[in-house]
Order: C-alpha cells, then structure tokens, then sequence
C-alpha cells in the first residue's frame, strides 16, 4: 500500500506475490481452541453452533502489522428452535451432564432472546455456572448469567436497565486498559499491539478456566488479562497455553 488512487481518495491495495494468506478459526471455535490450549480436554466439550460458514476476510499490511480493511461473508444464521419439544430435551440433556456452560453470543441469530433465557434458566436451575460473551444491546436474556463478558464498545451500547457498575456479574474489558468488574478496574501490562482479532475469546477462555478452578473473580480476570495480552502481540486468532501465561505473570 504506497499510494492513493486517482479514481477516488483511497489507498491502493496491492497483492504481491510473496503476500501471506493465513487461515484460522474464530468466534466460538477460537474459544474452544483456546479452553483446550489452557489445559481442558477436547473430548469433554460439547460445542454447539451453526451449520452455516461466517467468513471474515483481513487484509493487512505485512509492513506495519495494520489492517487495511475487511471483508464479511455473514450467511444467514438459522436460530436454535427451543419450541420444538426434541430440541429442549437435547439441550437439557447436555446441560446435565456439563460443569460448565459457556456462551459465545455475536448476536448473528443463532442465539435468539428465548433460546438465552431457555438455557441460562436450565442451567441455573440445575446449579451450573453460566459465562457468557454477548454482542447483544438487550442483556435481560442473561440475567441468571454468573458472569457476563462485554467489551467497552458494547458495554456503551447497552440499552435499558441493564446498564449499571454495581452488577459485579459484568466484566467489561478495556483494551490495553485491562478490565473492570464492578467500581474496580483491574490493569495490565502494556503491550506492543499487532492484531486484536479474538482477544475477547481467549480473555473468556482464561477466566473460565481460572474461576472453574480457583474460584477467585479478581485472580481470573488477572489471569485473563495475561492471556489477552500475549494474543494482541500476534497476528490472526492465537491460542495461549498455560504455561505462556505462567512465564508472562509478573503478579
């Protein structure tokens, strides 16, 4: 990219031959990735998600490490049909056999408002923790949620009665500012940013993985904050083992 067309005012984008083409896994599956890199067995997850492909394309400037644009193929999304009396009793099913329930939402259509509320009720019931990840302005679906993870762009997009600090069952990440839960905001270590495709997922991940184990809010989201971290200094979707986040830990 050294110049601007003349045709319009934007940046010429060109293709050289040596130019790098990576693919890699997001949303929900760079989550599973990253549960599975962090020490959880893949034959103990249940991923449920849509039949349809959702690509987005980057194009990035090798030179500067920066996105130029992106493209999205967003298929339609077929939703979960919670009315259907098989459909309730598969998912009751896999809810009683997890430790965990944990819901990537970017509010495409898979996960509808009732389909939300459907799950988090049920696994709720049954005393299994929900964490959830949500594009969603209208939370209400969420509200038997142990935790919910947010973004500041979403969390500013909040709409209704939802909007509140004192819900300490919110953690809204700050980018290179870390995290907050509640009125307390937890830092992190500057990092030199490459790319922050699916930091969220991995920050979810590792705090999911640290609260299952030890219970401690603040220590997950500490931990999470590592993991985080170590992704934006990496090109694409990343999965972040364990022991990087060990030898990353100056707490």
């Amino acid at each position: 990219m050294t110049r601007i067309s003349q045709e319009a005012p934007v940046p010429i984008f060109c293709v050289s031959q040596n130019h790098e083409k990576v693919t890699s896994e997001g949303m929900s599956s760079n989550l599973k990735s990253n549960l599975c890199s962090l020490g959880v067995e893949l034959e103990n997850i249940v991923h449920i998600t849509q039949p349809e492909t959702i690509v987005k394309t980057r194009f990035v400037d090798l030179k500067h490490h920066s996105h130029v644009f992106r493209c999205d193929n967003d298929a339609y999304v077929s939703s979960i049909d919670c009315d259907e009396y098989e459909n309730q009793s598969n998912l009751i099913s896999q809810i009683d056999a997890t430790d965990v329930v944990i819901i990537s939402d970017y509010d495409k259509g898979l996960i509808t408002q009732d389909v939300a509320r459907f799950v988090c009720n049920t696994a709720s019931s049954k005393g299994v923790p929900i964490y959830v990840d949500t594009k969603k302005r209208d939370i209400s679906c969420y509200e038997k949620a142990t935790f919910i993870k947010l973004n500041e762009a979403e969390w500013n997009n909040l709409i209704g009665q939802n909007k509140t600090f004192a819900d300490d069952r919110l953690i809204i990440t700050l980018g290179s500012q870390g995290a907050r839960r509640g009125w307390i905001t937890y830092l992190c270590e500057q990092r030199k940013t490459v790319d922050v495709t699916g930091a969220g997922d991995v920050f979810l991940a590792a705090f999911v993985v640290h609260h299952m184990l030890m219970n401690d809010p603040a220590q997950a989201i500490h931990f999470a904050n590592i993991a985080a971290g170590i992704s934006v200094e990496r090109q694409g979707t990343t999965s972040i083992t364990l022991e990087e986040v060990l030898e990353n830990d100056r707490h």
